[in-house]
């Protein structure tokens, strides 16, 4: 049985009458005790029932997050033992989870205009936040009652200093079966809200944020640009002419000409299958 629930207990017993030697301070400040007393109980009670509802809940299971080393996601982080460590399971799930998305833009002003003119700059990265609580009096888990365990735990994965990689580790965050989200940490506060009286903490509020991680080769596939703005190589398909290779690249056959002059090409209609032709940025970005 945890500290604190002897305390609550012992307290029970006072208010009821069945301890007459109590502390003198304690009958004296009997009133204020009571209030604690009912504080307390709302700390508690709920964590409780959350740890019962978490224990009868099989198909959801608790949030985790796994470390990696590598920006795909595929090689698992390892301990000095070269053994994968293990994700760090959650002793509570969220109550609540928060993604941010946002577009930026450019809102330069063009002279002599009453309004900016808004064009698109970049997609950041989206954001996910989320709080958790991580309880050690033995109310939710009594195998995990160790502060400074749960802490090192967690902060291995998500938070130390990576001197293989030159970094901290990728993360992905894993909740049923269809939140998986890959990305890195970009803030971890920690706030302890409850202690034994020795000072120890007990329960420990945190506050983590992290920003999601694609691969520069990932982005590339993902974004497949067809833009004049943007280099591209081209192996030619015997049969194929220019323009219709500038109409596929960039969706304007019109570049045919550009294309042709910085390839050294006499001809555009009848080219050689296999050979390969570099379509350049014909629009410099803004």
């Amino acid at each position: 049985m945890s500290i604190e629930i002897r305390e609550l207990i012992i307290k029970t017993e006072i208010f009821s009458g069945q301890i007459n030697d109590a502390p003198e301070i304690w009958i004296k400040d009997l009133e204020n005790l009571k209030m604690q007393f009912l504080e307390e109980c709302k700390q508690i009670l709920p964590l409780r029932r959350q740890a019962k509802f978490i224990k009868d809940r099989t198909v959801m299971g608790l949030m985790k997050v796994s470390g990696y080393t590598d920006e795909n996601f595929k090689m698992p982080l390892k301990n000095a033992n070269m053994q994968a460590v293990a994700p760090y399971s959650l002793m509570i799930n969220p109550d609540s989870l928060k993604m941010q998305r946002s577009i930026e833009d450019n809102t330069q002003q063009v002279p002599n205009t009453s309004a900016p003119s808004q064009k698109y700059k970049a997609t950041p990265s989206d954001k996910l936040s989320f709080d958790i609580v991580i309880d050690c009096t033995g109310v939710v888990d009594a195998n995990r009652t160790d502060m400074e365990v749960e802490i090192k735990k967690l902060e291995t994965i998500i938070y130390t200093y990576n001197g293989k990689i030159h970094r901290s580790n990728f993360v992905k965050s894993q909740w049923g079966q269809n939140l998986s989200f890959n990305c890195v940490l970009t803030s971890f506060d920690i706030s302890y809200t409850l202690f034994k009286p020795n000072g120890s903490p007990l329960r420990a509020k945190i506050s983590m944020a992290f920003c999601q991680y694609i691969s520069p080769t990932t982005v590339e596939k993902m974004e497949k640009k067809q833009s004049p703005d943007v280099s591209h190589i081209v192996t030619v398909v015997k049969g194929v002419t220019l323009p219709h290779l500038c109409q596929e690249v960039w969706n304007q056959e019109a570049y045919y000409i550009q294309v042709a002059k910085y390839n050294n090409l006499n001809k555009f209609r009848k080219l050689h299958g296999g050979e390969k032709l570099i379509f350049p940025p014909i629009i410099q970005p803004v």
